[in-house]
C-alpha cells in the first residue's frame, strides 16, 4: 500500500505536535524544533502561521541566546 499522505496532513500533524508542546507553557523555537523533531525554519513558518491566526502568540524573550529566535510562544 501506498503512504498517501498529503502535504496538508503532514503540516497539520506537524502544527498539532507543537500545539502539544505548547500546552505545558511556553516554549523557544529552538526548543520546540528540539522537542518535535522539525528543522527551525519549518517550526518559525508554522509559528508564524499560528501567530497570524490568533492560535498562540509571542509571549516574550529569552535571554539564554539571543541569536537562536529569542521569542517565546505560548498560548496564553
Amino acid at each position: 500500500m501506498e503512504n498517501t499522505t498529503t502535504v496538508y496532513e503532514l503540516k497539520n500533524n506537524n502544527r498539532k505536535r507543537i500545539l502539544e508542546q505548547l500546552r505545558f507553557g511556553a516554549l523557544s523555537r529552538v526548543e520546540l524544533s528540539k522537542r518535535v523533531g522539525l528543522a527551525k525554519s519549518s517550526v518559525t513558518v508554522l509559528i508564524g502561521e499560528m501567530i497570524k491566526e490568533g492560535l498562540i502568540f509571542e509571549a516574550g524573550i529569552s535571554n539564554v541566546n539571543l541569536a537562536d529566535f529569542p521569542f517565546f510562544v505560548s498560548f496564553e
